[in-house]
């Protein structure tokens, strides 16, 4: 069957304003139309119509972004359209880069950092002496609990201190729950009173220590969102304002 001179052959489900009416010129941005009725179809499942059909957003969130799109690709003016498919794609990377963009704007703002807590447990709880031993010069001590590195080290900068002959807290050396100096007998009392007056001070140098660090954590952490935020937002500008 031949087409007589001047029907109009289209599927005017999807046909474009100018394809309605007879002697209106149809060029591309019928195409333009077409594709963006179709566009918005593959995510609402309806083929839209008049000014309030139903928006992409609506139903997937994250495509959202296609909705201003679409919104020009179905203009009644052929010239307010997107000039070509090309111009399309372009706008759909654009837009889809400034959603990511304010995506991770929004997850940036919701972040909440807190300074961490303290699980460390010989920060917060002396170790406690609970035995000894002294033989051929060598004092032991025992400890209630295996002794961590991390302790050991606040014990040898905890500053102040009270000693005997020298026998400084870098003098012990520990393994496990034991801790090992040389002594003299004459000395043995004195050094563990010393040792017991060092466990808490040691504790307290640890905590402190930690609660520094994890102070110091929070705001790099901090500083690292501050600058990403700018770099997303530095982003956005670009986007928005360059035209290709």
């Amino acid at each position: 069957m031949e087409t007589a001179a001047g029907k109009r052959l289209a599927n005017f489900v999807y046909a474009a304003p100018e394809q309605r009416s007879a002697g209106k010129d149809v060029s591309t941005a019928a195409d333009i139309y077409a594709l963006g009725l179709m566009l918005n179809e593959m995510f609402t499942r309806v083929v839209p119509h008049g000014t309030n059909y139903r928006l992409i957003g609506k139903v997937a969130k994250e495509w959202g972004f296609l909705d201003a799109i679409v919104e020009r690709m179905l203009r009644q003016s052929p010239a307010d359209r997107y000039a070509s498919i090309t111009d399309v794609k372009g706008a759909i990377g654009r837009y889809q880069a400034e959603a990511i963009s304010l995506q991770r704007l929004s997850e940036i703002d919701g972040t909440v950092i807190k300074v961490g807590e303290i699980d460390e447990p010989l920060a917060i709880t002396p170790p406690k002496l609970i035995g000894f031993d002294w033989n051929r010069g060598q004092l032991t001590l025992i400890l209630d609990q295996p002794i961590t590195d991390n302790w050991v080290q606040a014990l040898y900068r905890m500053g102040s201190y009270g000693s005997i002959a020298g026998k400084t807290p870098e003098s012990f050396v520990f393994r496990g729950n034991k801790a090992m100096v040389q002594a003299e007998e004459y000395q043995v009392q004195t050094m563990i009173n010393n040792f017991k007056n060092w466990l808490p001070t040691a504790t307290q140098t640890l905590r402190n220590q930690l609660e520094h660090n994890a102070r110091m954590k929070a705001a790099n952490a901090r500083k690292n969102l501050f600058l990403e935020r700018e770099a997303e937002e530095q982003r956005l500008r670009v986007l928005a304002q360059i035209k290709i």
